[in-house]
């Protein structure tokens, strides 16, 4: 007891979601934008559906997002006033057509980190 389950409604109403779903989201959104398409990180704050709970965290979900391969971030601009773009790697473009053949039926898409996908 104590411990906060991913899903689970709180006291105030809000589910806490788990950071997946913002994962799947970003995903998503820049599989849109098609192919050699980069985003901000402002612009995937504003446009791609992201919850205002997880902007605190947008910065670790996105250094996730790198590390496992699922995005590229591409840095430019002069030092000290960089500016970071990411872009939909490989894997991520993989992930993204895997759930997209998935049947809207599917169980594994009553998951939270499913919703509004």
């Amino acid at each position: 007891m104590g411990k906060k389950r991913y899903g689970v409604k709180t006291s105030h109403g809000r589910k806490n979601r788990p950071r997946d779903s913002t994962k799947i989201k970003i995903a998503f959104y820049l599989y849109e934008k098609g192919k050699d398409s980069s985003a901000s990180r402002y612009e995937l704050i504003h446009h791609a559906g992201i919850s205002s709970q997880d902007y605190p965290n947008m910065n670790t979900i996105l250094d996730q997002m790198s590390g496992t391969k699922w995005i590229k971030a591409i840095t430019s601009g002069a030092k000290g006033q960089e500016k970071s773009n990411y872009m939909l790697e490989k894997r991520g473009k993989e992930i993204v057509e895997f759930i997209k053949s998935l049947p809207v039926t599917h169980p594994i898409k009553d998951l939270d980190a499913f919703d509004g996908i």
